[in-house]
């Protein structure tokens, strides 16, 4: 079915129709957190569980904000857009898991990678070792259960489903500046992030992390097609931080977020350099193949 067999969706194309779009996705994000979180207090007597027993909970709450922000985005799809959940590049089909699973394991090795070398060029850093006394009592199942709960259905599905998904695909001629609406937004909200920062300027130096791996993630679609390579790298970068801290048992501080921001920018260039030269030697070739 092809984008003019469906009719014009009940808000317009604009600028004030995208920034009220983006308004929306960071409302629908935010709500989905606090209504799962306040449902996971009201049912759930967290202080009579075990350290265990409450990661399984908080699970849940993963779940929830998951299955609320899917509910939303299929609504707005459905009432707004006038266009099939299937639009937003969320479905099942030959490559969502090599794309799903390739892009994570680009995201850990970029992730471990930087931090490496930030620890080798600047091991001065204030860093402070990490405590993970409260995981003492978990078994490797129940942790990485929680680890991968987290970097999926709390993070990487329902915020790509919404940046790189939902208002992904509104402006399908305009490729760059979906590009650079949906990382610039995607950034912005990470001011609100709880990542270590003691500053204002913590606060921004933090955002070239979400910059980063925003911008590779809308990088892959665009090359792809595949939107399941934003859940990756998303979902990567979280996984990676995770076996970073195995390796380097130490916290992040404002050195790293750059360098780490920084690698993901350096691989998006990379990605999207070989992607316009592929795509304008499609063309040359195609225009060769007309000429004949």
């Amino acid at each position: 079915m092809t984008t003019n067999s469906f009719p014009k969706p009940l808000i317009p194309l604009t600028w004030w129709g995208i920034a009220i779009r983006s308004a929306i996705a960071v409302g629908m994000l935010l709500g989905a957190n606090l209504l799962a979180g306040a449902l996971l207090e009201a049912v759930v007597p967290m202080e009579t569980l075990s350290n265990n027993q409450q990661l399984w909970a908080v699970l849940g709450l993963f779940l929830g904000v998951f299955l609320l922000v899917l509910g939303a985005v299929a609504l707005w799809m459905k009432t707004i857009e006038r266009r099939p959940l299937s639009a937003t590049g969320m479905t099942v089909h030959s490559k969502w898991l090599t794309g799903l699973l390739l892009s994570t394991a680009l995201s850990v090795v970029i992730v471990v990678t930087t931090r490496l070398i930030t620890t080798g060029l600047f091991p001065e850093a204030p860093r402070e070792a990490i405590d993970a006394s409260q995981f003492g009592e978990l078994s490797w199942f129940t942790f990485t259960i929680f680890i991968l709960g987290r970097a999926f259905f709390l993070q990487g599905i329902p915020e790509e489903l919404l940046f790189r998904g939902w208002l992904f695909q509104l402006l399908p001629q305009r490729p760059k500046i979906t590009l650079a609406f949906t990382t610039a937004v995607f950034t912005i909200i990470h001011l609100t992030s709880n990542g270590g920062q003691q500053s204002v300027l913590d606060r921004f130096l933090y955002l070239m992390i979400p910059l980063g791996f925003g911008l590779l993630a809308g990088v892959l679609v665009l090359a792809t097609g595949n939107f399941w390579h934003a859940v990756g790298i998303h979902g990567g970068f979280h996984i990676g931080t995770v076996l970073a801290a195995v390796v380097l048992p130490e916290t992040m501080v404002s050195v790293d977020w750059v360098i780490i921001g920084a690698g993901y920018i350096a691989v998006a260039a990379g990605i999207g350099w070989f992607d316009s030269r592929r795509r304008q030697a499609s063309a040359i070739s195609s225009q060769a193949r007309q000429g004949v």
